[in-house]
């Protein structure tokens, strides 16, 4: 492409100017001293002792490093002219050898010998050294001299350097750049430009003539030396344009343009019959005539590039496609700069590494087109004509594919033209600006997009260049994003780029995988931190031609019926749904309220464009849904003015999910801080939100709009009544109302609101099936029970108010209802409205659920604020704890017959030998007598089987459904009757009993499908009703309530959590996973969140009475007996010391030893029992206390009594638990009461341990680390405290004497080690022991107690 400069090029430019620079210098040094130039030390042969020799300095020009070239070319340059051993001989010698140099493929030879040419003739020519180099020594035949020897230099055909035989191909290639070269070294070092003065100008006529004739030959020669010959004669004139102030330079140019190039390169007859390279020889010199005012040839001096001619040079111009990219042709270079542009004044001094801006001429050399012209015209014939094929595309009316090298030279244009950075060889790097209209419908359109950026970037495999081709478009495509930030106008180039691409496919960044749209329009993730005003003005005019792209598609889908377009209509509908999520995550900092107003206005398109039929509305007003609903209908195009099915669906969706964005978002109110943003305040904001919409509809009715699903005004005026008086009361100002009133007021108007939301449908499609006629009955359904809602949720509001004082009762209540908790008649509407079909989102709904569930949240927790607030703790009672389960799947009235259930099946399990024969033997009777397939009974479970086995005996005494298996059937229907002779066979078909019993199988299928269903539907409800129990939980929080209340939820959420966890772990037992696991995992899920994190957290719990506690410890215990997981026993556990830190006295925890003590005992003995150890882990764990009072005893009990070495190891190790923990942090009484019982055991453990030290499987390594360390921690627990150590001494001097003969037996060396340490440990104690009781003997002894008699009378003295 044009961009990139070659990179050769530029080196040996910068390598020139140091030569000549270093060069002046040392010419200077060398006139005026005799010393050494920049410090370099000469030898007597002449040579520097630091730098190579003068022959090896030919070497280093051709090498591929250009600093290397760089330091050659100063070297030889220093040597021949300027230098102490400068002579004509080595400066001849050098002459001819830049010379042949240039004929040499190696390496960089070419571009190093002709840079070293270039600078060695400048300087040459202006030392008088080239004169004295011609041997006529005659200044006037310099230069005919200089092109003699170029010219027999670099001829192929040479016969001195031939005789050996003709050249290779290679090597005649050589000659022919070498030439090439050779002729722009000699331009460039300017020895051919007129000095002012000069008389002689047939020399520089003569020889740049010759030079002419030379390039036309190569041009001539092979078509691969076109372009750059093209080049050379365009830089040839240009040298002598820069002087054409100077008279002598314009007469030289005159006589090369009319005699020379005119008459031998530009003698074609048409315009067709120009080639591009001749093309670009006479677009500059006939841009370069009328810059500097020359007089032109006839030939030349009508327009070569206008509107009308582009066609003609199409094919020319196309053909440069065979250029291989990023390097664009020579034609393009002098078409863009210097023929159409203009380069745009700037002020101050211009950065050389910042490109210049260029703009469009107005007028063009030799034509009265405009500039702007003939580029839609390049556009349109060159670009989308030739090298797309869209032109022979329309023709024939099929698909042409252009090459790889078309669709890049495409790309190339393009990039121009949209203003990216570019780089000429003439002008330099240069930016195009064109405004952003001609960019948008000119230059990017739709065809343009789809061709080279769509079908390139999307195309899979090598279609479309693959993977050479998708590099340079995605490139090309970032350039022109990149570019808008060095517009000048920056927001509208961003605009005008992203329209020209969305209108070509809205969904451009999807399908390209890519960014562009998005960063045009600041739609990126962390790409601004804040909206100025620029930003907003740019969404207000993207929102603007979004809504106008839908209504465009929806009435070419209305009219042709054509999916496509309705297709591109919901892409546009997805863009603008996205920008205004972008819009609600910042605050608005203007004054004027664009962001609000733009929200107002995505929300209300959305809204009037899905549920309203606008043809007929009256109405001028510019503001509000109104105004949407106008600009609907003017959009529209076809009667009535009703946006297509599919796409009112999909805004109804968005509709609601922006309402759930717009609540969902803390940072709303204008001119605050996320800091100033409270809670009711967001509340009334939605509120207000909300009453536009539920309120405005009926303006679009008065004002001729028609809801797509009408209902009759009685009803509707009912609803809205009742809604307009609570929004109304929640938005009235009322000083002696608190926050709570007010807020909950505000809860109750939201959800009221949001529910008279739901009364209006989009609608149905044009031709509705049987389903959608079944849908349209659905949808009045779910109207009737909206109402019904609306009605419920008043009639609540107000009652609740009446309980708590704040309301009056009213003279239209119902009397039935005093007697009802006012708390449980708001908690049975709010677990209605999220148990309905509205939270069935469908198509329509879009966040429809999350939308009523946040409604629920504030109205529910308004609600339990308010009575809290008032004192009302009373409506906390046993009805709400029932209301609050039920809505969770929890039937307290099966609870009972659960229990039993549970607990017949843990007998059974017990006599599993005897039973289990009999309980199959039932079940499959009632298979065998109800006709099912027994074989498949172990696919499902019991209880699935059980229901199964009603229902098909219903069914079966109904006779309306027989379950058979093939097999049964066939056998059945081929049975003869052996008793009767004279019956008849039984005739059948097989084919009827195969479909007959598929047809059997079939219904049966079908029947569990719909119950699968069914309890779908109702896990989904209960998974969002544990909202209304996880708010009520935390609210109290902090307030003691009713304990009936708070403590009896515990047994039920355990049984329903132990409930669902048992059918989700079926299908992880090798069995096939139920379809509904997923819900019921989540359901399990919620409730042990909220039993940890809510529950089992709450403070200030009630205190209950002996009885009640011991009622609700038992079911807690019983629930432990029960199958279930770790995390169900944890749950148990952290019940269980939830119930007794909220005892009245300490005898209910005592009451509990013997319960315990018969669970440790079944945990340790029964080989059938489902306790587990980590409840009892759990426990100590939490509460060591309450562990220590509890388990003491029967786990020392069970140390000596456990079933397994196993189950002995833990009893140890929970033991060792209560030697080394820290009850600091526990409450004083209880900490004593375990310190006291651990004290009074302490002789039963060490009895224990004795026992299990003798014990060989609790010798064994696994099992004996755990006794040591129990042992060792008990020694150091019983140091200080008082125990019965005269029955410890003899039994830890056992246990001493085990220890040490365990330490001689052992092969482990840990065990070793540590009894070692263990022994002197015991031995202490023991001695420390003795002495202590010896003590106390002695002084027993020595005070004798006195008798009661002695006493008596002692006392009878006294008196």
């Amino acid at each position: 492409m044009l961009r990139k400069r070659d990179a050769s090029s530029q080196e040996d430019e910068g390598m020139e100017a140091e030569n000549l620079m270093n060069l002046e210098g040392a010419k200077e040094i060398n006139q005026d001293a005799d010393e050494p130039m920049d410090g370099v030390e000469y030898t007597e042969e002449g040579e520097t002792s630091s730098e190579p020799s003068f022959l090896d300095t030919f070497y280093g020009l051709s090498s591929e490093s250009n600093i290397e070239r760089s330091q050659a070319a100063q070297t030889m340059l220093s040597h021949c002219l300027v230098g102490p051993s400068a002579n004509l001989k080595d400066a001849a010698y050098a002459f001819r050898r830049l010379l042949n140099g240039l004929c040499s493929g190696r390496a960089a030879a070419r571009q190093g010998y002709a840079s070293a040419l270039t600078s060695f003739l400048k300087c040459s020519y202006q030392m008088g050294v080239l004169n004295s180099i011609n041997p006529a020594g005659d200044e006037s035949s310099t230069l005919s001299y200089v092109r003699d020897q170029l010219v027999k230099m670099t001829d192929p055909k040479d016969t001195d350097c031939t005789k050996y035989g003709k050249r290779k191909g290679s090597e005649e290639r050589d000659h022919h750049f070498g030439r090439l070269f050779g002729i722009l070294s000699v331009v460039r070092s300017g020895i051919l430009l007129p000095k002012k003065g000069q008389s002689d100008l047939n020399q520089i006529k003569s020889v740049s003539s010759g030079f002419v004739r030379d390039i036309i030959g190569l041009y001539n020669h092979r078509k691969w030396m076109r372009e750059p010959s093209a080049y050379a004669i365009v830089n040839l004139l240009d040298s002598f344009y820069l002087l054409c102030p100077q008279q002598e330079a314009s007469e030289v140019v005159k006589f090369l343009v009319s005699d020379v190039v005119t008459p031998e390169f530009l003698s074609c007859a048409t315009l067709q019959d120009f080639t591009a390279e001749q093309i670009a020889v006479a677009l500059n010199i006939q841009a370069q005539s009328k810059q500097y005012d020359l007089a032109l040839p006839p030939k030349l001096r009508s327009a070569l590039l206008s509107k009308q001619t582009v066609p003609d040079l199409a094919k020319a111009l196309s053909s440069t496609s065979v250029v291989s990219q990023p390097r664009a042709h020579v034609v393009w270079d002098i078409i863009w700069c210097p023929f159409l542009t203009a380069p745009v004044k700037q002020s101050g001094k211009a950065s050389k590494n910042k490109p210049h801006k260029r703009t469009l001429k107005e007028r063009l050399p030799q034509c009265k087109d405009t500039a702007l012209d003939v580029v839609k015209s390049i556009v349109e014939h060159v670009i989308m004509g030739s090298l797309l094929g869209l032109e022979q595309e329309a023709k024939h009316n099929s698909g042409v594919n252009a090459t790889h090298g078309r669709r890049a030279l495409a790309l190339s244009l393009v990039e121009v033209l949209c203003g990216c950075e570019t780089f000429s060889p003439n002008a330099g790097p240069f930016q195009i600006q064109l405004d952003d209209g001609i960019l948008e419908t000119s230059i990017l359109t739709p065809a343009i997009i789809q061709k080279l950026f769509l079908d390139v970037i999307s195309a899979r495999g090598g279609q479309y260049g693959g993977p050479l081709l998708k590099p340079m478009s995605l490139k090309v495509l970032n350039s022109i994003v990149d570019s808008s930030n060095l517009s000048p106008d920056e927001f509208g180039r961003r605009l005008a780029c992203a329209k020209a691409i969305l209108s070509c496919d809205p969904r451009f960044d999807c399908r390209t995988k890519s960014a562009s749209c998005s960063s045009l329009l600041f739609l990126e993730n962390n790409q601004i931190e804040a909206i100025s005003p620029g930003i907003v003005e740019l969404w207000e005019q993207y929102v603007d031609f979004l809504i106008g792209k839908i209504l465009l598609a929806a009435s070419k889908a209305a009219r042709s019926n054509e999916s496509a377009a309705s297709y591109e209509a919901l892409g546009y509908v997805d863009l603008i749904y996205t920008l205004a999520k972008r819009i609600f995550r910042f605050s608005p900092k203007n004054k004027h309220g664009a962001i609000d107003n733009m929200r107002q206005k995505v929300l209300s398109f959305f809204f009037v464009g899905a549920h309203f039929d606008c043809s007929e509305i009256r109405t001028d007003k510019q503001h509000g849904l109104l105004e949407v609903a106008r600009e609907i209908s003017i959009g529209l195009e076809s009667v009535p003015s009703v946006l297509p099915y599919e796409i009112r669906v999909v805004m109804s969706a968005r509709f609601y999910s922006l309402l759930v964005d717009f609540a969902a978002t803390s940072q709303f109110i204008r001119d605050s801080s996320p800091e100033e943003v409270d809670k009711p305040a967001k509340d009334l904001s939605v509120l207000k939100l909300l009453m536009n919409f539920s309120n405005g509809y009926q303006k679009l009715e008065s004002h001729g709009c028609k809801r797509l699903v009408s209902t009759t005004d009685e009803e509707d005026e009912l609803v809205t009544g009742i809604v307009s008086k609570q929004q109304e009361a929640a938005t009235s100002v009322n000083n002696e109302s608190s926050g709570v009133l007010q807020r909950f007021r505000v809860g109750c108007a939201i959800l009221s609101s949001i529910l008279h939301l739901h009364l209006l449908r989009c609608g149905q499609a044009n031709e509705m099936s049987e389903s959608e006629n079944m849908d349209l009955d659905d949808d009045e359904e779910d109207n009737s029970e909206v109402r019904e809602f609306i009605s419920d949720l008043a009639s609540a509001q107000h009652s609740l108010m009446v309980a708590v004082g704040i309301a009056e009762k009213e003279v239209d209540d119902d009397e039935s209802e005093e007697d009802e908790n006012a708390l449980v008649l708001f908690a049975h509407v709010c677990g209605g409205i999220l148990s309905s079909n509205l939270n069935e989102c469908g198509q329509t709904g879009g966040a429809t659920p999350k939308l009523l569930r946040e409604a629920v949240k504030t109205a529910w927790s308004g609600a339990l604020k308010l009575c809290l607030e008032h004192k009302s703790t009373s409506l906390f009672d046993k009805s709400l704890q029932t209301i609050l389960l039920e809505l969770i799947g929890v039937d307290l009235e099966n609870l009972q017959d659960e229990d039993e259930e549970e607990v017949s099946d843990a007998e059974s399990d017990d006599n599993e030998s005897n039973d289990s024969s009999d309980g199959s033997a039932g079940i499959f009777a009632k298979a065998a007598s109800s006709g099912l397939d027994i074989e498949d009974s172990d696919k499902v479970s019991p209880d699935e089987m059980g229901e199964d086995l009603d229902m098909a005996t219903e069914e079966d005494n109904g006779d309306e459904d027989v379950e058979l298996n093939d097999t049964q059937l066939q056998t059945m229907l081929m049975e003869d009757d052996d008793e009767d002779d004279n019956s008849q066979e039984l005739e059948h078909h097989a084919g009827a009993d195969k479909a007959l019993a598929k047809l059997i199988k079939l219904k049966k299928d079908a029947r569990k499908a719909g119950q699968q269903a069914r309890e779908r539907i109702v896990l989904l409800n209960q998974l969002r009703c544990v909202l209304l129990l996880d708010i009520s939980l935390r609210q109290i929080a902090d307030h003691k309530c009713a304990s009936e209340f708070v403590l009896g939820m515990i047994l039920p959420m355990l049984q329903r959590r132990r409930t669902l966890e048992k059918a989700v772990m079926a299908g992880r037992a090798g069995q096939k996973p139920g379809p509904n696991d997923n819900e019921k995992r989540g359901m399990v899920e919620k409730l042990t969140s909220l039993m940890k994190s809510k529950l089992f957290k709450i403070k200030k719990l009630p205190e209950i009475e002996e009885e009640e506690f011991s009622q609700l410890a038992l079911g807690v215990v019983n629930e432990t007996r029960k199958d279930g997981s770790d995390g169900h026993f944890q749950c148990c556990s952290s019940g269980l010391i939830l119930l007794c830190r909220s005892s009245a006295s300490t005898n209910s925890i005592t009451s509990l030893r013997s319960t315990f003590g018969d669970l440790v005992n079944e945990w340790a003995t029964k080989r059938t029992s489902k306790v587990k150890t980590i409840f009892f882990e759990n426990l100590v764990q939490q509460d060591l206390s309450f562990a220590k009072i509890l388990l003491t005893k029967p786990l020392c009990q069970a140390s000596k009594d456990a079933r397994s070495s196993f189950l002995k190891s833990e009893c140890f190790r929970l033991l060792t638990l209560f030697w080394c923990g820290d009850e600091t942090k526990k409450e004083s009484h209880l900490s004593e009461m375990g310190d006291e019982v651990v004290r009074e055991n302490c002789s039963v453990f060490a009895v224990s341990l004795l026992e299990a030290m003798k014990d060989d499987d609790m010798r064994k390594t696994k099992r004996i680390r755990d006794l040591l360390k129990s042992a060792d921690k008990f020694i150091e627990c019983i140091q200080n405290k008082t125990v019965d150590e005269r029955n410890l001494i003899n039994t830890l001097g056992s246990l001493s004497s085990e220890i040490c003969s365990l330490k001689d037996t052992t092969e482990s060396s840990g065990v070793k080690s540590v009894c070692e340490k263990l022994c002197p440990k015991i031995d202490d104690f023991i001695s420390q022991s003795q002495s202590r009781l010896d003590k106390t003997e002695k002084t027993s002894s020595e005070n004798p107690p006195s008798s009661k008699k002695k006493k008596k009378k002692k006392r009878k003295k006294k008196k």
